[in-house]
């Protein structure tokens, strides 16, 4: 009997790895080819993706990630912050190409009232695409204790008004957010919560275990800043022969079943 539970308990810790996928977030601003911090070249970011493809990596959808649809451990996907105009360019000419449908973050007043951003219709397009939209706040501010402090007008802003507008212009629903500067903070998860997202992402890096069944409010992503070596080093090591995970556990079922039948003999 004794064998029996600890069996049940073996396998209770074992079998989520049975399931479980991971994902890599990546996160992107500009497409301009600028030698500025947060931009990249057309030809550099294809390069770069290329290179993941290449080692194996298969990039999803967040749609995919959030229906359970991902299972491997190899997985990409691609997130873009801001809402800048070259998105077009980066979504035409490089990853639709590539059947690659990013996330987009967009701060919402801005849309629209400067020659460099999306124009709403531009946004509306990229939605009808595929690409996922989430909100990235209104005026881009930080969610933290002292905007809720001294301004808790354009504290709700951030949050709140940013998802209504962007649910009334795309009529879709508006699910996610992304943290302005990854600033993250206990009052603004429970702002998020109250607004009704189930998700929002952070600049921390590493990966994400699939399904995602916590931290879902702070869903880390690799965030590009001329740094691609660091970033790609961090994601294919992390990746490099790793045992799966149905038969790691199995190797850790299986050797601990056998030491618990010696004891038993």
């Amino acid at each position: 009997m004794r064998l029996f539970y600890i069996v049940l308990l073996l396998l209770f810790i074992v079998s989520p790895l049975y399931a479980q996928g991971t994902v890599c977030a990546l996160v992107y601003h500009t497409f301009m080819g600028k030698n500025i911090r947060y931009d990249i070249s057309l030809d550099e970011f294809r390069k770069q993706l290329l290179e993941l493809k290449a080692c194996g990596f298969t990039f999803v959808t967040f749609h995919e990630i959030k229906n359970g649809q991902v299972k491997s451990n190899k997985n990409i996907l691609v997130t873009i912050d801001d809402g800048h105009r070259t998105v077009l360019d980066a979504y035409y000419s490089v990853l639709k190409p590539m059947g690659i449908k990013p996330l987009l973050g967009i701060n919402t007043f801005i849309m629209g009232k400067k020659p460099y951003v999306l124009t709403w219709d531009e946004l509306k397009q990229l939605s009808r695409e595929g690409c996922y939209i989430a909100s990235h706040g209104y005026f881009h501010l930080f969610i933290n204790d002292k905007l809720y402090k001294t301004n808790y007008r354009y504290f709700k802003l951030e949050i709140f008004e940013s998802k209504k507008m962007l649910e009334e212009k795309l009529c879709t629903p508006v699910d996610t957010f992304i943290y302005p500067f990854g600033v993250v903070s206990d009052i603004g998860k429970k702002a998020l919560i109250e607004a009704g997202y189930n998700y929002a992402f952070t600049i921390k890096w590493g990966n994400t275990s699939l399904p995602i069944t916590s931290n879902k409010l702070e869903i880390p992503r690799y965030m590009y800043n001329q740094n691609w070596n660091a970033i790609a080093n961090s994601i294919i090591y992390k990746h490099k022969n790793p045992a799966t995970p149905h038969k790691e556990s199995e190797k850790i079922l299986v050797s601990t079943m056998t030491r618990l039948k010696g004891t038993h003999q």
